[in-house]
């Protein structure tokens, strides 16, 4: 065998190169200008180790070059520590120093840390980590000489796929074993915290399969975090869990999990969660059951992701149990971890900044107070690690069936409580004519009742002084709404079934085991109830659509500006939804859940004749969503400008799994066009003929 001349080999790949560039196998250019700071290739480390092309973008505190090993012949990955803002090179653009004798102590002390959790993580015999061959010190710093694996990054994989997203099935195989080499890295009291997809590298395999890898260090960043100046290098927002935007923030096993969990959300839905600045701000997480996703794993990401740190799952086991799932229910570890500080309550009459949402993920969203006190004396290393995880041939995914429930009450008819409790609806504006039915053609049997709506103007979205109203249920618009019809009723199973019966209709939705009949459909798509609506036109010959966002939220108020159309509260016998939880101390929290959908009809109309505009089955409508109403039309046409390549089609009135605050008339939430959930339906509207 023919020994490799290192004097010909390229740094972009070292294969043989024969001195030419660019390189006839990668197509690097040793010649073009490199990024700044980094290490001319060709540095040869401790007389072994000869460097390459930089590997991804340099970090914050660190940069990563392919290498080539000298006595072995083989290409490793070498990190190098290198924490440029407090740091750089020498004259020789070699050396590393500190740019200050103030930055010397942090400098030298995140260099020990470094080294200290490299040779930790070296110790571990673990199929699910990757193995480290030497940690050295040169040009006064240190590096990390580890396997190296050609692939490509999961943020990249990711990119390439339909929809940004993963099957469920392909996504929990891979969580299940990143998790393996996390939980192993825990036993040793590290952390990560810089869990992402741009963190998870798809290591190709001689086999031609695939495994996942944990990259870059946080020991540095915990370390620079706590001593210098910066701490907005500490965590990538939409992963980083609420407790580490604070230095005083308590951190443990559970801080990895809600990055790791919201990793698996980005898998399955395509969508990187809010960050958590924005969620404690009210910006709601949609849960993954919502894109299609199984209501187990939905239930388990909901735990996983949870604001406070002492309510959520608290370490790797509990949330790999939960995945698992064999008996259709989330376990979740209760351990000793902190309570993220409490935001502040809303102010009073105007909209939330501070408060979080109520919890809308699926499952039950009721939870007990969070434990007290911190965490225990566990031995951390607050700081990032390198995780090697293999693909698993089997595929563990929970059960749907979502289990026993408490018996379900009877509603009774509406009726405002005395007091302040629950107001009176108010009188409608003058502008909005009483609904006058006009004589309709006849009615085919499978066909929606319709309520014929007058034109009228009505003010759209949460007015300010409105109770935990949030940012993009405004700025308050004036609307000219034509007149139209709308279904008295969300489109039911028995309605849905006669479309599959006809062929017109593919997709038959699953019961969740409440039974079909008159209960609204769920499980539906935008794209589902699209076919539905065309079929239904062509059946029938008239022209049926699904309402627009105004159209919607004009029938929903019938003539009233409340924050629901019962008044300013809204009680479980009005309407079907998460009564646990109460809205502005207005006493809608009664006790009762019935956690699934009710027949329609079971709850009181508004005085439109409409039922269940608030709660049972949240509902698609046609608009795409957009984050505030700035620019939106005034005439009650959908808004379908600036969707994107994807568009998120909006979806209004809220669930039986949702807490009231999300009831309000002005509640505006969005799904992917493919998205199916366990509380999501539609009804049906259509434009009145001449």
């Amino acid at each position: 065998m023919t020994t490799p001349n290192p004097a010909t080999l390229c740094p972009g790949c070292f294969k043989e190169a024969g001195g030419d560039t660019p390189c006839p196998h990668c197509g690097y250019d040793e010649q073009a200008p490199r990024p700044a700071k980094t290490l001319a290739p060709r540095t040869l480390l401790h007389g072994q180790f000869l460097v390459g092309r930089v590997l991804g973008r340099p970090g914050g505190f660190g940069i990563t070059y392919l290498g080539w090993d000298l006595g072995l012949h083989r290409r490793v990955a070498i990190k190098e520590y290198f924490p440029r803002d407090i740091a750089g090179r020498e004259t020789d653009r070699t050396t590393v120093t500190p740019d200050s004798t103030d930055d010397a102590p942090n400098f030298q002390h995140g260099l020990e840390q470094f080294q200290t959790e490299a040779r930790t993580l070296a110790r571990l015999d673990h199929p699910n980590i990757v193995r480290i061959h030497q940690v050295l010190a040169a040009h006064g710093t240190a590096y990390l000489v580890m396997e190296y694996y050609p692939g490509l990054t999961l943020a990249e994989h990711l990119e390439r796929q339909s929809g940004g997203r993963l099957p469920e099935a392909t996504a929990l195989a891979l969580m299940q074993q990143i998790l393996d080499g996390l939980r192993a890295v825990h036993a040793e009291g590290l952390l990560h915290r810089d869990i992402k997809p741009q963190n998870i590298y798809l290591a190709a395999t001689r086999g031609g399969n695939a495994r996942p890898v944990l990259i870059d260090f946080g020991a540095a960043r915990q370390v620079a975090g706590e001593r210098s100046r910066s701490l907005s290098v500490l965590l990538t927002p939409g992963y980083a869990p609420l407790e580490q935007y604070s230095r005083r923030g308590k951190q443990g096993p559970w801080t990895d999990v809600y990055a790791v969990a919201a990793v698996l959300y980005r898998m399955l839905t395509g969508l990187t969660p809010p960050d958590a600045h924005d969620r404690n701000e009210g910006e709601p997480l949609p849960p993954a059951a919502r894109f299609g996703i199984s209501a187990p794993v939905s239930a388990a990401l909901e735990r996983a992701l949870v604001m406070a740190a002492g309510e959520r799952t608290q370490g790797v086991a509990a949330l790999q149990q939960a995945l698992v799932g064999t008996a259709g229910k989330v376990v979740v570890e209760k351990g000793p971890g902190p309570t993220a500080p409490l935001p502040a309550p809303p102010r009073p009459g105007g909209r939330t900044g501070g408060s979080p949402p109520p919890p809308r993920q699926g499952g039950k969203t009721g939870r007990s107070p969070p434990p007290s006190g911190g965490p225990g004396p566990w031995p951390w290393v607050v700081g990032g690690v390198l995780g090697l995880a293999g693909i698993a041939a089997a595929v563990f995914v929970a059960s749907r069936d979502p289990g026993p429930v408490a018996p379900i009450p009877a509603p009774v008819a509406a009726a405002p409580s005395p007091g302040p409790s629950a107001l009176a609806p108010t009188p409608p504006a003058p502008v909005v004519p009483k609904p006058a039915a006009p004589n309709p053609p006849a009615r085919l049997a499978f066909e929606p009742e319709m309520v014929h709506i007058p034109a009228g103007s009505f003010l759209m979205g949460s007015p300010a002084g409105e109770a935990e109203s949030l940012e993009w249920e405004g700025p308050q618009h004036q609307v000219q709404v034509p007149a139209f019809e709308v279904g008295k009723y969300e489109v039911t199973f028995d309605q849905w079934d006669a479309c599959v019966s006809a062929g017109g209709c593919t997709h038959q939705p699953e019961d969740q085991g409440w039974g079909h009949g008159t209960r609204p459909v769920i499980n539906v798509s935008w794209d589902d109830a699209q076919q539905y609506v065309g079929w239904l036109s062509r059946t029938t010959g008239k022209m049926y659509r699904l309402p627009t966002e105004a159209e919607w939220e004009y029938a929903a108020r019938a003539g009233t500006s409340t924050a629901f159309n019962t008044g300013d509260c809204i009680k479980t016998n009005q309407a079907n939804y998460n009564g646990t939880f109460d809205y502005d101390d207005c006493g809608a929290k009664t006790g009762v859940y019935v956690s699934r959908t009710q027949p329609v009809g079971s709850y009181p109309a508004n005085r439109w004749g409409l039922y269940d505009m608030h709660g049972n089955a949240e509902e698609w409508v046609q608009d795409c969503y957009h984050y505030s109403y700035t620019s939106a039309p005034k005439d009650g046409s959908a808004w379908l400008d600036g969707c994107g390549t994807i568009g998120l089609p909006v979806q209004r009135g809220a669930s039986w799994l949702t807490t009231p605050r999300d009831l309000r008339s002005a509640v505006r939430n969005r799904a992917v066009t493919g998205s199916r959930s366990y509380d999501l339906g539609f009804r049906v509207a259509r434009t009145p003929t001449p």
